[in-house]
C-alpha cells in the first residue's frame, strides 16, 4: 500500500493575513473554499506538499494556539484505494479515529499516530486531483520539512516508515546528549526526495526542566518546548539568495508558527 505524503493544516484567526503571510515567502495560492461553516485555503509550495491553512471559529480561542501541537491541524496522506488503505491501517492496530467517508467530493478516514497528530488518508472520488501542486516559478520558495517532536521516538519512527511507508532518508541515531533525528518522506519518479517529515526525539515532559539545557537544544528550541511539548515543531522553506537579500533565518507567521529560512 503507498501512502504520499500529500499536504498539511495549519489552524489560522484570520485567513487573509495568513494567505498574505505564506504568498510573501513565495507560496502561492490554488484554491479558497467553504467548509460548513470555516474558510479554507490551499497553497503550492513549491514542492509536492500543499499548505491547507484553515480559519474555524471553533479553533480561534486562545487556548487552542497554546497547546502542544501549536497550530497545527493535521498530516494527510494520499492513497489510490482509501478501502484498501482503511483495511491496511486496521490490520496495523493503529488508532483510527473515524471510518471511511465522503464529502465534498473526498474520501477519508483519520487516524493519530504516537504523540496525538491527526493523520487524514484521502482520496478523490472521481479521481481528480483538484488542487494540484504545479511547481511554482523559479526563484520562489520551497518547502523542505515539517517538524515533529516526540519522546516516543522509535514507535513514532515504526509508524511513519513501515505502517505509512514513508521512506527514510536521513537519519541520525544521536550521540550522548545530542537527541535522535530521522527525515521521512516520498520521493518521485526520479529518486529526488520532496518535502518529508523531520522526526526529532525529545525527552519526556516529566524531565524537561531539568533535561533540556543538558541537551544540544537551542534557546528557541527549549522554550517552545517547554510552552508547547511534544508534537508540531515548525517549518523549513528554502529560499534562494537573491530572494533573500537580509539572510533571515526565524521568521513566524500571523499565528506563531515558527519557520526557519534556508538558502540555496
Amino acid at each position: 500500500m503507498e501512502y504520499q505524503l500529500y499536504h498539511f493544516g495549519l489552524c489560522c484567526r484570520n485567513l487573509q493575513k495568513s494567505i498574505d503571510f505564506y504568498e510573501g515567502i513565495g507560496c502561492a495560492l490554488i484554491k479558497k473554499i467553504d467548509n460548513d461553516g470555516y474558510k479554507v485555503a490551499f497553497l503550492r509550495t513549491g514542492s509536492q506538499v500543499i499548505l491547507e491553512l484553515n480559519e474555524n471559529p471553533l479553533m480561534i480561542e486562545e487556548k487552542y494556539f497554546t497547546k502542544r501541537r501549536g497550530s497545527i491541524n493535521s498530516i494527510s496522506l494520499k492513497v489510490d484505494n482509501i478501502y484498501e488503505a482503511y483495511k491496511d491501517i486496521e490490520e496495523k492496530g493503529l488508532r483510527i479515529v473515524w471510518k471511511p467517508k465522503e464529502k465534498k467530493g473526498i474520501y477519508q478516514f483519520g487516524l493519530l499516530d504516537e504523540e496525538g497528530m491527526l493523520i487524514k488518508i484521502f482520496n478523490y472520488v472521481d479521481d481528480r486531483d483538484f488542487y494540484k501542486n504545479d511547481s511554482l516559478e523559479k526563484g520562489t520558495s520551497v518547502l523542505k520539512e515539517i517538524c515533529l517532536l516526540t519522546s516516543q521516538y522509535e514507535k513514532t519512527i515504526d509508524l511513519y516508515e513501515n505502517a505509512l511507508g514513508l521512506i527514510k532518508l536521513k537519519n541520525d541515531e544521536g550521540s550522548g546528549d545530542h537527541p535522535k533525528v530521522s527525515f521521512l518522506g516520498n520521493v518521485d519518479e526520479h529518486d529526488h526526495p520532496g518535502a518529508g517529515l523531520l522526526i526529532k526525539e525529545i525527552p519526556e515532559m516529566e524531565t524537561l526542566d531539568k533535561g533540556l539545557y543538558d541537551l544540544h537544544f537551542s534557546e528557541r528550541e527549549r522554550e517552545y518546548i517547554c510552552q508547547y511539548g511534544n508534537g508540531y515543531e515548525h517549518l523549513v522553506f528554502q529560499i534562494s539568495q537573491q530572494e533573500n537579500e537580509n539572510n533571515l533565518e526565524w521568521i513566524t507567521d500571523p499565528d506563531g508558527n515558527h519557520i526557519r529560512i534556508i538558502n540555496n
